[in-house]
């Protein structure tokens, strides 16, 4: 009987109540959270991500939150490294790692493992950047697509972090990202991943409470938090926790490229589309259980569900 420890994720686009799910469901049962989110990493990018609250992380701690500042570069290889020590951690002591977020790319990382990559270059981070804001994403989209068409075709035209990333790998090694890809392979997750996802099944109610809580986040004091970034010596567009959405339009604000009105709408919109693509990408993963966040009864049937794989599993190795 394989008696390899589990490991639980659970997915969902972004505004879903993926944070109060997990609490529940660390009420029931011995989970430890690790946090799968790209913007929580970083301290003090606190209302723009949409981190839980400190009553929250008091009450049920979650891993790889707050754990560098906003001005180092934190990829997904890293995050997969922490990820497993957290994960190892946790089962060495009896516990369950249950892994929550909304970040795919960082999902897929620690599911799959990651080919190794050239280091950043921030001279052509820098210049690549400039070009973005001259000629848009979609002009660095179509010349990923020249460089590397296999590469151009598995990313989306407005992941502007991966466009950026597979660039900067192609400049700086002359080697396509797809040729390493292939060369070197990547180590999977030795653990059996049991996959949850919870989403909402009607897209414009998707869409209306994405734009409910960005202006609540306004409320909250999210302008404050931004202009305390911005005004850093050490702020930096080109740093991936400066391209975090919301974050992005509100430079663009400070800096006088949008208005306020401009800054709202184009963040509402940019964050619709990425809980688009999230939904796309956990729809192509295979064995996801899924939850209707707007299912009254959503609690108890994850509840039950997680239940009954534990017993099953228990049974299966007595």
């Amino acid at each position: 009987m394989d008696s390899t420890p589990l490991v639980f994720f659970l997915m969902g686009p972004t505004a879903t109540g993926k944070t109060q799910l997990a609490v529940e469901i660390a009420d029931r049962f011995p989970i430890d959270v690790i946090s799968v989110d790209s913007g929580q990493v970083y301290q003090g990018m606190d209302i723009g991500t949409a981190k839980p609250t400190c009553e929250i992380l008091d009450r049920v701690p979650h891993k790889l939150i707050n754990i560098c500042s906003p001005w180092e570069r934190y990829s997904a290889g890293q995050f997969r490294r922490d990820a497993i020590a957290e994960i190892e951690k946790s089962i060495e002591i009896g516990r369950i790692p249950f892994l929550v977020g909304g970040t795919s790319f960082y999902f897929r990382a620690l599911e799959f493992g990651l080919s190794d990559l050239p280091k950043r270059s921030d001279e052509i981070s820098r210049q690549l950047l400039a070009e973005a804001d001259e000629k848009g994403w979609a002009h660095l989209h179509q010349k990923l697509m020249e460089f590397d068409p296999e590469s151009g075709c598995e990313v989306q035209l407005n992941d502007s972090q991966r466009i950026l990333r597979l660039l900067e790998v192609y400049l700086a090694s002359g080697v396509r990202p797809s040729e390493m890809k292939q060369a070197n392979r990547a180590e999977p997750l030795p653990y059996p991943i049991v996959k949850m996802a919870i989403t909402r099944s009607d897209r414009e109610v998707q869409n209306q409470k994405i734009s409910q809580r960005f202006f609540q986040m306004l409320d909250d004091g999210f302008l404050i938090e931004a202009q305390r970034l911005y005004r850093s010596d050490q702020f930096n567009r080109s740093l991936p926790s400066m391209r975090c959405v919301g974050y992005q339009q509100m430079w663009q604000y400070l800096s006088g490229e949008y208005s306020y009105e401009q800054m709202a709408e184009a963040a509402i919109s940019e964050t619709c589309g990425i809980a688009k693509r999230q939904l796309t990408w956990i729809r192509n993963q295979s064995g996801v259980t899924w939850l209707n966040c707007d299912d009254d009864n959503r609690s108890s049937r994850i509840l039950k569900f997680i239940a009954a794989v534990l017993k099953t599993r228990t049974n299966d190795c007595n």
